[in-house]
């Protein structure tokens, strides 16, 4: 998996029965239910890690066969009325995970540290995964203002899954510590979602539609970290501590029938609060336990997270221009532009580790123009269609942070930006001040060029002469050539600047910029049988 050089191997194996039921009857005028019941039955047999010859230490290996089950039944009422329909239903969904799980202290030595015998792994206590009921209800009002024009409400409890792998993992390093240990008696995480809109026909082409909602989320997994006194135990147990709520509203305007144009555009603005309950590190040592819990917060500010998505369909008529037998080469060409915008996250840049400092920077913001063309030629009961997808259109780029080798590579990246002098000056360092966010990157072919930091260069000890420096007491850049300071000119400075030359990139430059523009073209051929 990953190359040739990658140290991930996998030979999983699983398997799927599914089986489902639904049933619709229309009682009376007003009422019409509808019930079903699927059954889901999943055969794992996982078994991955990392291997690595020469370096053996880092190793790992997980290993499990469970054959859990989930069975998902609904009943549901439509009601109808003048001037009012509603839906109001229930979800039930029963999680067997057939098997037992491990029943040990937090920090048994003989289970979590490199002492654990496989030989002798029955012998730890275990205890019967009980089985999960969750009763979901959803309401649905939709009450109709006029013939153009309809108000609705929307109310939901939606539970989630966790990935198998995560559940029911059991990962040992080749000394056999555990490193990472799942929990399938955990609680499944619950959304509880509100929705209240407004949409309005516009001219029989047109359609506004108007939402505000929110979301409660609760029971979200995490990976806990449990670590003794010793420093012999140091794992990782799945919980459900995480919460957040989302709320925000969107716009969006469809222009739903034309002969030359189609589509529509959605702007949608979000705020998210997040947090956990409880810790997120356990110390057996109650001294790290106190120093642990003054540094590190529960909640998360909520921060807006603004974002702009249109689908734009240019197309001709199907009868448009010159035709040749039954065909037009000119009618019938979809050219579908897909474009999205999304405001920057936002981040923590804290290298000395002050305590209150949290998303204090935000990353650039993020633009993307797909495009899909396509037409068909139909000749009766054979069709051709030829299309041409392209992906990020005009091949803009956004910085990947996969381009980082490890944590040293990072900080040279955010420790080479001008970044605003008023948020670095709470940070402890001192900085070239600018106006730089993170994400900002060196114009592709241009030679770096280190810029520093100095109070005052006629003090400066050590100059280095292929560094040029910003003075703090003069605020001029000066290099240090042949023997002497002398003062860079100001057109030299500028270029620098505008090529943002001094940034110290990444130096895993094949994963700077995961998305390059792609172009694939291709043909499809359909035949309809029968008459």
């Amino acid at each position: 998996m990953g190359g040739a050089v990658s140290t991930s191997r996998d030979s999983t194996k699983f398997t799927t029965y599914s089986a489902r039921f639904d049933y619709t009857k229309q009682i009376d005028f007003r009422n019409q239910v509808k019930a079903g019941v699927e059954f889901n039955l999943d055969s794992y047999d996982m078994r991955f890690g990392l291997y690595n010859a020469f370096l053996p230490e880092g190793n790992t290996h997980t290993s499990f066969q469970r054959s859990p089950i989930r069975i998902v039944s609904y009943l549901q009422d439509k009601l109808e009325y003048e001037g009012l329909i509603t839906s109001f239903g229930l979800v039930g969904e029963l999680l067997l995970s057939n098997g037992n799980w491990y029943d040990v202290k937090t920090y048994e030595k003989e289970f979590y540290s490199d002492k654990f015998d496989k030989s002798l792994e029955d012998e730890f206590k275990s205890k019967k995964v009980e089985p999960k009921f969750y009763l979901s209800p959803r309401l649905n009002v939709s009450h109709p203002i006029t013939v153009n024009s309809k108000l609705y409400f929307n109310y939901s409890h939606n539970r989630t899954m966790p990935t198998s792998e995560s559940m029911y993992r059991i990962q040992r390093t080749p000394l056999n510590q555990l490193q990472y240990i799942g929990n399938p008696g955990m609680e499944l995480a619950r959304t509880i979602s509100y929705e209240l809109g407004y949409d309005q026909a516009i001219m029989n082409s047109y359609l506004l539609h108007l939402a505000a909602y929110y979301k409660d989320v609760d029971n979200e997994q995490e990976w806990t970290r449990y670590l003794d006194i010793s420093g012999k135990i140091n794992y990782y147990k799945l919980t459900t501590n995480l919460y957040k709520d989302i709320r925000g509203f969107e716009v969006e305007m469809t222009k739903m029938y034309g002969d030359w144009i189609t589509g529509n555009i959605n702007y949608e603005y979000r705020v998210g609060t997040s947090g956990y309950f409880g810790v997120k590190t356990y110390f057996e040592n109650p001294a790290e336990q106190r120093d642990y819990l003054k540094s590190n917060p529960y909640q998360t500010k909520p921060k807006p997270i603004p974002r702009v998505k249109a689908n734009l369909d240019l197309h001709t008529p199907n009868d448009f221009g010159p035709s040749f037998g039954q065909q037009y080469p000119l009618g019938g060409w979809h050219m579908n532009f897909l474009v999205y915008w999304r405001q920057g996250y936002y981040m923590t840049w804290n290298p000395k580790n002050y305590s209150g400092i949290l998303y204090n920077f935000q990353y650039n913001n993020y633009n993307n123009v797909d495009l899909k063309i396509s037409k068909v030629f139909d000749f009766n009961r054979f069709r051709v269609k030829v299309f041409a997808d392209v992906s990020n259109l005009f091949n803009f780029k956004y910085f990947s942070n996969s381009s980082f080798v490890d944590i040293h590579d990072y900080n040279y990246y955010m420790y080479s930006l001008h970044l605003p002098k008023s948020k670095t000056e709470k940070l402890g360092y001192n900085c070239i001040p600018g106006d730089d966010q993170p994400g900002d990157f060196r114009k592709t072919g241009v030679k770096f060029q280190p810029m520093e930091f100095v109070n005052d260069y006629t003090t400066y000890a050590r100059p280095d002469p292929a560094v040029i420096y910003w003075d703090a007491t003069s605020e001029n850049y000066v290099q240090y050539v042949e023997g002497a300071w002398t003062e860079v000119s100001q057109s030299k400075i500028d270029k620098i600047i505008k090529d943002k030359a001094y940034i110290d990139m990444p130096n895993q430059s094949f994963y700077t910029f995961l998305d390059p523009r792609d172009i694939f073209i291709g043909v499809t051929f359909s035949f309809k049988f029968g008459r």
